[in-house]
């Protein structure tokens, strides 16, 4: 499943890549909304996991195709999310979920969880 990764600086950039990621754009520079609706747009991505939210997630969800979703799980920007233009979740039919880990644990029993510690 192709990955797109999304830094803050060009030295993150390098990092990832030496890593093996293919796409890793980088959120500072000038064409990075272009850039991530080319990209989004090639490679289908219909999911996001989205850990900044402000107005990154209204443009995140503006890149995106029809029938994606953004999972909020983080509050980097300090900000709610803004921005969202109602029309294009609902022409769209996109959808915006919140994820916190905790609830996602407190849901699971003993037996799965010490599954998923391998």
């Amino acid at each position: 499943m192709p990955l797109i990764n999304v830094v803050r600086k060009e030295e993150q950039v390098k990092i990832l890549k030496d890593l093996g990621a293919e796409h890793v754009l980088n959120s500072s520079e000038p064409n990075f909304e272009e850039e991530l609706g080319k990209l989004t747009r090639k490679l289908n991505a219909t999911v996001c996991f989205e850990a900044i939210s402000g107005s990154a997630t209204a443009m995140i969800m503006k890149a995106m195709p029809s029938h994606s979703i953004s999972i909020v799980y983080g509050l980097l920007s300090e900000q709610s999310i803004s921005d969202i233009d109602p029309l294009l979740l609902i022409g769209r039919n996109q959808r915006i979920e919140g994820f916190f880990l905790g609830h996602w644990l407190a849901g699971r029993s003993t037996w799965s969880l010490l599954g998923i510690m391998k």
